[in-house]
């Protein structure tokens, strides 16, 4: 009898098992060809949902950044006609983005552009309700806050346009509702807060509340100094979770944080100024 050597063994083991291999991709090639057709034709489904996606995306972007630009130019236009011309024409273009893309956060964001539009008009029943509608469908405190102080600014162009001084009243709490919705988890305000509080010392101002008005404008100045020189990747560095981000969230952090500085910065200088004007006036009623 031949002797088999242990080599001539394995290639016959890998003979049949090649074998086998064939016999089971002969016998069951329909079904391994339509799992890979199907695998393919989810992965070119996936591309193409991602592609549209961002295309949308980026089609949205460019109707809201074309609407807000139309509100823009009505600011500068002194023509009362082509005013309200521009502005019917960025709220019928708000409404379109809205209403083909409600869930989107460009057509979110149309609701405030529409609000500030009719604002603008001079249409304040409709510009709260666009505003409320944004704060409805708002999903951060910092969306919400943005609309409050909106809508005290409105109301204090209402009472200027009416003569109703219990309107500033309403903006007043409007201010005082966006300064606590401004508030960061760490306990300081952010440049909202900020921006709440400048509403509440010109309403305080204007209702001639002018000690009141001159103990906003001193915290403000007081709380935040111009460009402060603290914020540094050292002292970020103290902030929870920061040891675990990436960098580009470290990069973007940090981008936010110099831009707030900045507004900050410019709050307490227009907060020095104004309060410049509120102790001449307390000083020239003291005269009296």
């Amino acid at each position: 009898m031949a002797h088999i050597t242990r080599k001539e063994m394995k290639e016959d083991a890998f003979q049949e098992a090649g074998v086998s291999v064939y016999d089971y991709l002969s016998s069951h090639f329909h079904q391994i060809l339509t799992v890979i057709l199907v695998v393919v034709a989810i992965l070119l489904a996936v591309v193409a949902v991602r592609k549209y996606s961002l295309s949308r995306t980026f089609a949205d972007n460019a109707e809201l950044y074309a609407a807000q630009k139309q509100y823009e130019d009505a600011l500068l236009v002194t023509d009362a006609t082509k005013r309200k011309d521009t502005l019917n024409a960025a709220v019928e273009a708000c409404d379109r983005l809205y209403e083909d893309r409600p869930s989107s956060v460009a057509g979110h964001e149309a609701l405030f552009v529409k609000g500030n539009c009719y604002s603008l008009k001079r249409d304040y029943t409709e510009a709260f309700r666009a505003y409320e509608k944004f704060i409805q469908e708002s999903r951060t405190d910092e969306q919400k806050a943005k609309a409050k102080i909106a809508i005290g600014d409105t109301l204090c162009n209402q009472a200027f346009d009416s003569g109703d001084k219990s309107l500033l009243e309403k903006a007043k709490q409007a201010y005082a509702e966006a300064g606590k919705l401004g508030m960061l988890p760490n306990g300081k305000g952010s440049y909202l807060h900020y921006q709440a509080l400048m509403g509440t010392a010109q309403v305080l101002t204007r209702m001639g509340d002018l000690a009141g008005a001159k103990t906003v404008y001193e915290g403000i100045i007081k709380d935040r100094p111009f460009l402060d020189e603290k914020l540094t990747t050292a002292t970020l560095e103290n902030m929870s979770g920061w040891e675990k981000m990436s960098r580009a969230d470290k990069t973007m952090l940090l981008r936010k944080n110099l831009i707030e500085s900045k507004m900050f910065g410019s709050f307490q200088k227009t907060a020095e100024q104004r309060l410049e004007e509120v102790e001449a006036r307390m000083k020239a009623s003291a005269k009296r």
